[in-house]
Parts: structure tokens; sequence; C-alpha cells
């Protein structure tokens, strides 16, 4: 365990100032006190003492009362003490200063030392207000440090004192667009100054947000930041975690950049449910969106119909003009489709050259008539490369009682139909 460090050694890491106007007094007491401190400085009157200090910031500050009219002695303590209340500045007093040291005391002085200076008196107070010293100024090198490591925390860090924030890391106040918190807590228009969260935008301002991850404690929340409240876009996606500390009265707030994450896992998503080759949804997706509807229809009765298409011939396309160019058809017939039929209606490949479209709240009429409609587009379309390309059509209505593979197989029989009366038409099971 490390001792404690002396008098001595203490009073040896201390910067000193002396405000003294008398010559031989300055001179004996920098005699004295160089030696003993890290640095000795001097000023012969209160205005050259205020500009010294502004400079260098000393670990303490010794001065004379009675100084050039300009700045004595209690009124630089008095604008030391307002400006830097936590740096000792102590009092030289002779003998005939006693009647103003009540003055002294009213400025803030803490503590003071008689003229002529008595080594063994003043090496105590000079060390205990030292020792204090030293730990403010530790105290600052350390929160300096934990700033510091703050700052190059790629994190996103807030921190709040009594519901207020205090405290943003540079990467926070760098990716929301603010130089400073004063610019941050103003809200500079054009800046990030909105959270989503729990489907609402807050204002970072509105510590409302704050309720919500005090309110649920341990989950961890998915947020982004938007400007002026508008709509946030995929670039910035955050984990936030929340831990508050009682005892100081603060509440520290680390939002973590998962934007790489988000945009991968979306990419995954496409992947997973998108046709690579048409773009539309793939068998899986428009499986998902048939079942979801199918399952509404039975609870509330809303109807629902399926379209099914088929390329006729689509064999002979790809062994007249090849693959490359069958491909283009699909993708071209998808296009087409997509640009024709509703907003709500979905449409996805079902495999090879068979779509299905997926028609709720449509009855088995309508469904007929948007079918008609399609298959006279395509057959009047002029496919590239591949002239003359035509699609069967067929269509089903949900029954209530039936299952969904009922449904399927349905629409699957009405295509087959179309095949089988000549192709280029539409049928209904």
């Amino acid at each position: 365990m490390r001792n404690a460090p002396t008098p001595e050694e203490t009073l040896a890491k201390t910067t000193l100032l002396l405000v003294e106007d008398d010559d031989q007094t300055a001179s004996d007491l920098q005699d004295l006190l160089r030696p003993l401190t890290r640095e000795f400085l001097h000023a012969s009157d209160g205005s050259q003492g205020l500009k010294i200090f502004r400079e260098r910031r000393p670990d303490m500050v010794l001065t004379a009362l009675t100084l050039p009219p300009s700045l004595d002695g209690i009124s630089l303590a008095t604008i030391l003490k307002t400006h830097a209340p936590d740096t000792p500045v102590l009092a030289l007093v002779s003998q005939d200063e006693e009647p103003v040291l009540f003055q002294a005391v009213e400025a803030g002085i803490d503590g003071c030392l008689r003229k002529p200076l008595d080594r063994g008196a003043a090496l105590p107070v000079l060390y205990r207000h030292a020792r204090h010293a030293l730990h403010r100024r530790q105290e600052e090198a350390r929160a300096a440090l934990f700033s510091y490591l703050l700052d190059i925390n790629p994190h996103c860090i807030i921190s709040t004192r009594e519901g207020r924030m205090d405290y943003a890391n540079r990467t926070c106040l760098q990716h929301l667009g603010h130089e400073t918190l004063e610019s941050l807590l103003e809200g500079r228009p054009g800046s990030r100054t909105s959270i989503h969260m729990a489907g609402e935008n807050i204002p970072l301002h509105d510590f409302t947000w704050l309720d919500i991850l005090r309110s649920k404690p341990g989950r961890q929340h998915t947020v982004c930041f938007s400007t002026d409240g508008e709509p946030c876009s995929g670039d910035n996606m955050f984990w936030v975690t929340h831990k508050g500390f009682p005892e100081l009265d603060r509440e520290v707030v680390t939002f973590t950049d998962i934007t790489p994450l988000e945009q991968e896992r979306v990419q995954l998503i496409y992947r997973a449910t998108t046709d690579s080759l048409t773009g539309v949804a793939n068998r899986y997706k428009l499986s998902e969106a048939i079942n979801t509807e199918h399952v509404r229809f039975r609870r509330y009765g809303a109807p629902l119909s399926l379209i099914m298409f088929d390329i006729d011939h689509f064999k002979a396309v790809n062994d007249t003009h090849g693959h490359m160019a069958g491909d283009l058809v699909l993708q071209e017939l998808a296009g087409l489709v997509l640009r024709n039929i509703r907003d709500t209606d979905a449409l996805g490949r079902w495999g090879g050259e068979e779509f299905m479209i997926l028609s709720p709240y449509t009855v088995q009429d309508d469904a007929l008539e948007l079918a008609g409609r399609l298959c006279e587009i395509v057959s009047r379309h002029p496919f590239a490369g591949a002239p003359g390309v035509t699609c069967s059509f067929g269509v089903a209505q949900a029954r209530q009682g039936e299952s969904l593979q009922t449904l399927l197989q349905r629409v699957d029989q009405a295509v087959y139909l179309a095949k089988r009366n000549g192709r280029n038409r539409v049928e209904a099971a």
C-alpha cells in the first residue's frame, strides 16, 4: 500500500502565486518558498496577479492585503473566490493590517499568515491548503481522463444530472451535428434534434424519452435520431442502455450504433423474402401474406381471392430464344403485372414461370375482371426478344370451412383448366 505523501512532497507538487508589492518581503518569501514548491510565481500588484492567475492557474495564491490601489488584496481575493472558488487564497497580514482581516474574511479568503513569515508556523498552513489543492488538481485530471476516454468511445454517451442533460461525448455531438452541448440543448435547426423511440418522435431536450427508459429497466430499446421531427432514415440505428446512479443523482444513457447490423438485417430479410430474378416477393414471403389474409378471412369473413397465372409455352421460349431471353421475359412480366394491380394486391413468384396475386377484400367476380384485364395486357405487350408471350390465369375465392391448402389447390386447378381450354384465357374454380 502506498504511503501518504509528506508535507514536503505535497508542497513540491504545488504551483504558488505570491502577490506582494514590497520588494524585500517578496524576496524573503521567494527565498523561503521557491525551494519548497514546484513553481513559484510572483506579481507585484493585484492587476498583474490576476493576469498571471488567469494565464497559469496556480494551485494556491498568497496575497498581501495592502497593494497598489488599482486592485488591492481584498478586491483580488474577491475576484479569485468568485471565479475560482476551489483555489485556496491566503492573506499575508502584518500587525497593523489586523483591523481589515474581517473584510478579508468577507472576501472569502481561506486562511492567513502573519508577516514576517515564520517557517515553522507557515508550513502546516501551506501544507494543509496545498493538500486540498493537489487533491482538486488530481480530481480535475481524473475528470479530464474520463472525459477523454468517453470522447474517444465509439458509442454515443449522454449523462443527465437532476433531470437535465449535462454531458454528451464527442461521438454523440458529431453524430447529432453539434459542436457543443449548448448547441444540442438549444436544438439548432438542421441538426438531429429528435429521438424516435416507442413509435414516436420526441425532442432530445424533452426528457420524456428518459421516462420510457426508466419505466422499462433492463429492456434494450432500438432508436434512431431524426432532423426536426422528420422520419428516421436507415443510416442511424442504435441500441439504448440506461443506468441510474441515485447517490449522484445522475443517469447515463449509452447509444450503440447498430446501423451496419440493421442494414445487414434488412438485406438478409430482403434476400430471404424476395425473388432474386424478378424483384417481387418469393413463394415464402407470399405464402406468409396469404396465410395472414386467410386467417383474417376465417375470423372476420372479408372476401379473399387468389389469382395464379402461368406463362404459356415457356419452355419453347427458352428453347427458341435462350434462357437469358426467358429470364428477361420473367422480369418484364413481373414489372408489367405490378404496374397494373392495386396497391392492396400482392404479387409473388410462385415457382418457375408461375406467379400468384393475393387480392384481399376481393370477390371472385372482381378477381375475374382483374385477371381478364391482365391477360389482355400481357398478350398485347411486345416482350423484348420473345414476341407473342401469353399467360393462362386461374381465379379462386376463399370459402368458409375450407382449408388454405384446398384454396391453393383450387386456384392451381383453375390454371390447369385455362391451359386445357386453349391457354391465354381466364378460368375460375
